[in-house]
């Protein structure tokens, strides 16, 4: 692992969702003190930690090296994945714009899985990444207009009608700025789209039980996932800008879900998690006020 700092940071700091200071302490791993906002449901790692990584940047945290790496190739399994979600995410978005075609960013883009059936479909697709690697795979997939840049840094231009983000958000440690800067790229009812892992994902049950298993709190696992939020968490850092809806999905859900090709076992744990209220995303989608 790459050398590791860590950002100053105490239990009673202000909590970077609804900026309270009053959270109760809800584990002890080994890097850090987890502690969980008693306003907004925010979970997070006191201190935060900063390791350098083509992957991060000054306001986000890396993103795991293996993660990274499977994203490098698209198989043709992945690639019929991502064009049934386009489909689906294209007739969505298209109902709630009331056109068929419009303008798309993709914030964390990765090698830009979604760009092919979308830019087919019409869609003028854009993609962003802080992380060259990626890029440079989906680039040589022929997709255009994509970016290696951060977010964050980047001057406001013209404005999309489809901003999205998937397991992007847990990276960021000024989640506020970050929602904000996207209400401000979108246009007039413009639609945002964002996913991240869920702390109340069934997967995370034994690390919550045990207060700590490991590097693992539930949605926390140090260093890479250092925030985590459930689904009704969401809703403060994103109603000021949006009018929201917040809800939980497996990754197998079409159109909230991901490029999963499942496995059998996979999928069993995809149908256990639904029936018990514990898939493994929280999702949020709405449109700008």
């Amino acid at each position: 692992m790459l050398p590791c700092a860590m950002i100053a940071a105490r239990p009673d700091d202000e909590c970077p969702v609804c900026g309270a200071r009053d959270a109760a302490a809800a584990a002890e791993l080994a890097q850090a003190t987890v502690v969980d906002c008693r306003h907004c449901g925010l979970v997070r790692c006191a201190p935060l930690p900063t390791i350098a990584s083509a992957s991060a940047g000054a306001s986000s945290i890396l993103t795991e090296e293996a993660f990274t790496a499977g994203l490098l190739t698209v198989s043709p399994a992945q690639a019929a994945r991502y064009a049934i979600l386009a489909r689906a995410r294209h007739a969505r978005y298209a109902r709630d714009l009331g056109r068929t075609r419009f303008r798309v960013l993709e914030i964390g883009c990765g090698a830009a899985g979604l760009a092919e059936e979308l830019t087919r479909l019409g869609v003028d697709y854009h993609g962003l990444d802080l992380d060259p690697r990626p890029i440079a795979a989906a680039r040589q997939r022929g997709v255009a207009n994509l970016r290696v840049g951060d977010f964050f840094e980047l001057p406001d231009e013209a404005p999309f009608d489809v901003i999205t983000a998937s397991q992007v958000l847990e990276h960021v440690i000024r989640p506020r700025a970050f929602v904000e800067k996207i209400a401000r790229w979108l246009t007039p009812g413009g639609l945002v789209h964002l996913d991240v892992p869920s702390h109340r994902a069934l997967a995370g049950w034994p690390s919550r039980a045990a207060r700590g298993l490991g590097a693992r709190f539930g949605a926390i696992a140090w260093p890479h996932h250092a925030l985590a939020y459930r689904a009704t968490t969401l809703r403060p850092l994103l109603a000021p800008y949006f009018t929201i809806d917040t809800f939980t999905a497996a990754p197998d859900h079409t159109p909230w879900g991901q490029a999963t090709v499942g496995s059998p076992a996979a999928r069993a744990y995809y149908a256990a998690s639904r029936l018990l209220g514990a898939p493994s995303l929280a999702v949020a989608y709405g449109r700008k006020r």
